[in-house]
């Protein structure tokens, strides 16, 4: 009987269905880099103080710099945040109004972007993240073939990876960290598990789309 119970313990002790400790939660901080970062980190100065920065060889990077539209090449992948209008017919059997991509509130040619869910305000206003390619002709620009209601100036945000050993960081650049916060009772640190270089001239309402913080407002 002794024995028994040993082997049930053992298997309660084993149970490959217990659990498994929940992972750390990420943490989010924007700030200015604070000092020359070195391969091991930097600091951030953030409205709430400095803030340690930890990076590592899986430390992801990605640079962002805002691109006027004109200047974006034909062929580029892009995401926008806009409204389909489906062709409209003209009364009287005139010549009915192309299909064409309207409200447009954000445009984005970022590498492995995944937009964020839509925000309630979004939803109300037919928003949708529609994808294409770009093709341009004069003043005139096409996702997919459906014509944008846009111009050549708008801003798109562009962004590419970089590798931490290209040492793609410096002093006063403006980031966006996700990271998990280290137990140091001594200074507040975080361990950096994305990093993202922002683009001073993009619009910061823009930004809150691209990152979501407008479907948590």
């Amino acid at each position: 009987m002794t024995r028994v119970l040993m082997i049930l313990a053992i298997f309660a002790m084993s149970d490959p269905e217990a659990p498994d400790e929940a992972e750390p939660k990420a943490t989010i901080i924007t700030g200015a880099i604070a000092a020359q970062p070195t391969e091991a980190g930097f600091e951030i100065q953030t409205a709430k103080g400095k803030i340690a920065v930890a990076v590592s060889s899986d430390t992801s990077v990605t640079v962002h710099e805002a691109v006027p539209l004109e200047k974006v090449p034909p062929g580029t992948l892009l995401a926008v945040l806009g409204r389909r209008q489906e062709k409209v017919k003209v009364p009287g059997g005139g010549p009915s109004l192309p299909a064409q991509i309207v409200q447009i509130n954000t445009v984005v040619a970022v590498e492995e972007f995944s937009p964020p869910r839509i925000s309630d305000d979004q939803f109300k206003a037919r928003l949708k993240w529609i994808f294409g390619v770009l093709a341009s002709g004069g003043q005139h620009f096409t996702l997919d073939g459906t014509n944008m209601q846009i111009g050549k100036d708008r801003l798109v945000l562009a962004g590419k990876r970089a590798d931490l050993e290209s040492k793609p960081l410096a002093k006063g650049q403006h980031v966006r960290i996700e990271g998990i916060a280290a137990d140091d009772k001594k200074q507040r640190r975080l361990e950096a598990r994305s990093i993202v270089v922002l683009a001073s001239q993009f619009p910061a309402k823009e930004y809150e789309i691209v990152f979501g913080d407008a479907a948590k407002n």
